[in-house]
């Protein structure tokens, strides 16, 4: 018995999003979630948070780890300033907006990937 099954995918989409002394413009998630932040080198920061809000223009509030009596979630971003960072979908989930917000005041270009939920 045979059968076929339509396997949808899609290509991943990373956006460009020029940081501001530091953090990103708003990023709307539409809908989905935050899936990762690839940095291509000329950062000076060490870390990043992300930071969400329920709408545009909305207060931001750092995302904190439940397992770690409430801690920001920090990621370290290391010497070589380049990398892709997995993002776990529960960090933004049920968000609309968030920004990635680095440590020191900077403005280079980052990518961002979104996981859209269809």
């Amino acid at each position: 018995m045979s059968y076929s099954q339509d396997i949808k995918t899609q290509k991943p989409r990373f956006a460009p999003h020029t940081l501001v002394a530091g953090s990103t413009e708003e990023i709307d998630l539409e809908g989905g979630t935050l899936a990762g932040v690839l940095l291509e080198g000329n950062i000076t920061s060490t870390t990043f948070t992300i930071t969400v809000a329920r709408e545009s223009g909305g207060t931001f509030v750092t995302a904190k780890d439940p397992l770690s009596s409430g801690a920001d979630i920090t990621y370290t971003v290391g010497a070589t300033s380049t990398g892709f960072f997995p993002i776990s979908k529960e960090v933004t989930f049920g968000f609309r907006f968030c920004k990635i917000v680095f440590n020191t005041s900077e403005t280079p270009t980052i990518y961002v990937s979104k996981r859209n939920f269809q």
